[in-house]
């Protein structure tokens, strides 16, 4: 029986790379010797995480020193087979290049992002640096720091992008994106001549069956996901349900999840004086998903979210920022919820407004939703993910 390790760099955590490692963890241990090493942990136990799954969690300034090799250390004690570097975080990365590990061991590096999102995250953080400076400062001054501001942190961005995306390629036996139009992306924006070589597409799988009962339904709007506007950009969502509350007095807004933002976001909530809106922190959004009519994401960058495929399973309708290839993927351009051009807020309102009120409409794209989940079931991607083990 071959020993997996996952790797990554915060575990156990909330978020939607730790929930796909729970998801791959629990089902590949039926067949393989699985643990999860980690550089940083937030909680004391992975939630959903099968109890004997070990996890080790050695911060990174220890296990990064060369004299005080425990990563090579854990490697042979636990019998590595397979590397599963998830999410390829830049030191974790720098960490494999650097120990050099033996040719027995194969190491596959999934990509949970749009290939270059680096450079879309570091120009939204630049732009939030700027907004947040003192009202003293001129506009014309203001523009003139967002714009070369913002180019600056994009060149630094791309170059360590760059820079770890050759250490990954060099490192990996197998890389792999969340769908097939990211392999000709990556290779594009990184410079990686050999696509068929190295590059895998498997998107990430869902946890949930297809919903047999459409029937609970209320007039809810449900956001799910991490509290945090420097890339989920919630404060987007509260104001577009400014725009649209009024005219749908009798639905409501549920944010589900939390992260650094919350307080901002509910001070926001507040100042805009939203009504039907309810922070409920971070749950299990299954019983969310099932009473909910529509989701919505307002996210800067995505790679494939889970939190629209999931609703699918359910029937709710997804309605998001086409922010990348992967929305247009899971919503099928358009055919299975709805796609808005990035970033135009007054856009997404009135989409949102005439979903609402258009009850035809709205019973049309939820059926087709249901439908299009039946791509991310668990037992395809998995046997997807066993076949590259094997190989």
């Amino acid at each position: 029986m071959k020993n997996i390790l996952f790797v990554l760099n915060k575990f156990p955590n909330i978020g939607g790379i730790e929930t796909v490692t729970t998801q791959l963890a629990n089902r590949l241990s039926e067949k393989y010797n699985i643990s999860i090493l980690s550089t940083e942990a937030s909680l004391d136990r992975q939630p959903g995480l099968k109890n004997d799954i070990a996890i080790t969690v050695i911060p990174e300034n220890t296990f990064a020193l060369e004299k005080n090799d425990l990563f090579n250390q854990y490697l042979s004690e636990k019998k590595v087979d397979v590397i599963i570097n998830q999410g390829c975080n830049e030191n974790i990365t720098q960490l494999l290049f650097d120990k050099k590990l033996p040719d027995n061991i194969k190491i596959i590096s999934a990509l949970h992002g749009q290939p270059m999102n680096e450079t879309v995250l570091a120009k939204q953080f630049k732009r939030e640096q700027i907004i947040r400076k003192k009202s003293g400062i001129s506009k014309y001054l203001k523009l003139w720091l967002n714009h070369y501001g913002q180019n600056a942190m994009c060149k630094t961005a791309r170059k360590k992008a760059l820079s770890n995306q050759k250490k990954l390629y060099q490192i990996s036996n197998y890389i792999i994106v969340l769908q097939d139009f990211y392999i000709n992306e990556y290779a594009l924006k990184y410079h990686i001549p050999d696509i068929q070589k190295k590059l895998r597409a498997i998107p990430n799988p869902s946890i949930y069956g297809q919903s047999p009962n459409l029937s609970e339904k209320k007039k809810e709007v449900l956001y799910v996901g991490r509290l945090s506007n420097s890339d989920k950009r919630v404060d987007r969502l509260l104001k577009i349900w400014k725009l649209v509350e009024p005219q749908c007095s009798d639905w409501s807004l549920k944010i589900l999840g939390d992260g650094e933002d919350r307080n901002k976001l509910e001070t926001l909530a507040q100042s805009l004086k939203l009504k039907n809106i309810a922070f409920l922190g971070y749950q299990n959004p299954e019983p969310f998903y099932k009473s909910a009519r529509i989701v919505c994401l307002t996210s800067q960058t995505e790679g494939l979210p889970m939190s629209l495929i999931e609703a699918q399973t359910f029937g709710t309708v997804p309605i998001a920022f086409e922010c990348s290839s992967g929305i247009s993927y899971i919503l099928e351009k358009g055919n299975s919820g709805i796609c808005v051009p990035p970033y135009k807020m007054n856009i997404f309102a009135n989409k949102l407004a005439t979903l609402i009120k258009n009850q035809e409409l709205l019973e049309t794209l939820s059926q087709r939703a249901k439908t299009s989940s039946g791509r991310f079931n668990e037992d395809v991607i998995v046997s997807q993910w066993i076949q590259l083990i094997e190989s």
